[in-house]
Parts: structure tokens; sequence; C-alpha cells
């Protein structure tokens, strides 16, 4: 081990696949760092780390470990690319932010994912994802399943016995719709429409194959450009939009991270 190596140990109540895809997911949207390879068998991930004012950079190996069918530990050893000679004496702190940052990003995905908050086991971090409201597209997904239903019960037991159920599913997407947030009603914008093609683009570019994570990263990244837009403008929203022009998840990640930084420094 090297002089300014840095180790953690974390565990996730989540299977070893499902941590695998949340490290794979949330590393590349960690500013300077990179997934160089990854192997689902032996749970195993290399991620560099670019050069940067701290460092010349860093190797990051990564070991999952399976505990139980639902329970998981990643071993994580964060190493300056360059010997003591070569400036990798002091890394300022780098190793241990690359850690912190890795395990940070996996518990927001893992947590969004399962929208529930993440029990990350580690002593001195962890994230609590916001609960997410309703949206008016939900609903008229909603209506249009439910009158999907309604059809097919209509031809298996015949108009009559399906009268009642139709007006219910009526009424259930009043009310839903009724108590949507008045600002999920508004049409969209066409700023939202252009982002919207632009998700879609870079997730067919990096998922061309897996349409289902395609949907899922486009739908988050779409709802944290919502959250941003909605935050009154500032040096902080606009270093974070700067920096990650098109990574959403990461700019409501870090303006959040600041924002509460602020607040303690206060």
């Amino acid at each position: 081990m090297a002089l300014l190596d840095y180790n953690s140990e974390s565990e996730f109540p989540f299977s070893k696949n499902e941590v695998f895809d949340a490290l794979c997911f949330a590393i590349p949207s960690i500013s300077g760092l990179k997934v160089a390879s990854a192997d689902r068998m032996i749970g195993r991930i290399l991620v560099r780390g670019g050069v940067s004012l701290a460092s010349w950079g860093e190797n990051i190996p990564i070991q999952l470990i399976e505990i139980s069918e639902k329970k998981t530990r990643i071993q994580i050893t964060s190493t300056p690319k360059t010997g003591i000679m070569m400036g990798g004496a002091f890394d300022m702190g780098k190793n241990r932010k690359n850690i912190e940052n890795i395990l940070n990003a996996t518990s927001f995905v893992l947590s969004n994912r399962h929208h529930s908050s993440s029990n990350l086991i580690h002593k001195d971090h962890q994230f609590i994802a916001p609960k997410k409201k309703l949206t008016f597209g939900k609903v008229l997904l909603y209506g249009f399943l439910g009158f999907i239903g309604i059809g097919v019960l209509s031809a298996m037991f015949g108009k009559d016995e399906v009268i009642s159920a139709e007006k219910t599913a009526t009424e259930q997407a009043r009310t839903s719709i009724d108590t949507t947030p008045v600002e999920d009603n508004v049409k969209a914008d066409p700023a939202e429409e252009v982002i919207l093609a632009k998700l879609k683009a870079k997730a067919r570019q990096n998922w061309p194959d897996d349409y289902s994570t395609q949907e899922y990263w486009v739908n988050e990244e779409l709802e944290d450009y919502k959250y941003m837009k909605e935050i009154p403008a500032g040096s902080i929203k606009s270093k974070a939009q700067q920096d990650w022009p098109l990574d959403f998840s990461t700019q409501k990640y870090w303006y959040n991270q600041q924002i509460e930084a602020q607040e303690r420094m206060k």
C-alpha cells in the first residue's frame, strides 16, 4: 500500500447486480472520473481519475462482495498514479474525496431508482433522496392504461358490466389531475422540448442497446432539469450549469451540497 492510498468499505442493502449497475451509472457523472473497465462476473470496476490541481491522477479499483441476496459490500482504494518522487506524496485529500464522491453518487442513484432513502452503511456520509411528486404526464399515462384495461374487461364480460368501472376510472383520473400542482398542468415550453431531445440523443449514444436504462436516465435528468430551472439565479447555480451543461443530476447534487456547506459556514 502506498503512502497516500485511501481505503474505505461500505455496505448497501441491494443485490450485487443492482449496486454494480448503480456504480457504472453514477461514476461518469462525477467530474474527473471515468470507468476504465468493468467486469460484472467478478464484481470488479476500475476507475481512472484525471489530472487536477491536487494530483496527477488516481487509480481507483472497486471490488463488490455479495454478502447476501440483498446486501453488498463495496471495497474501494484510491491511489495516486505517480510515486512519491513524482508528486504523489501530496494529494490534498483528493483520494479521500474520490471515494466519498463515488459512495455519495451511488447512494443517490440507488435511492432514486427504488423511491426510498438509501440505507448506506457509512459512518461519515449519508444522502437521502427527495420524494417525487406525481406529474401530469404520469397521470395521463395511468389514465390511458386504465382505459386499456377497461377495453379488455369490456371484451371479456360485455359492455354492461364495465360501465361502473369506466365511471370510476374517469373520476379517479379527474381527481388525480385536480390534485396535481398547478405548474404540472401547463404545457411544456420549447426549451424543455429541446433539452428532452438532447437527453434522448445522449442516452442513445451511451446505452445504444439498453432501452430501459435510456428511459430511466432521461426521465431522471428531465426531472432534475425542472428542479434546477425553479432555483433562483445565483453564482452557485450558474457555476453548476456552466460545469455540467447537460448533466442535471450532477448540477442538482453539486448545488445542494454547496448550499448545505454554505449554511454550515455561516
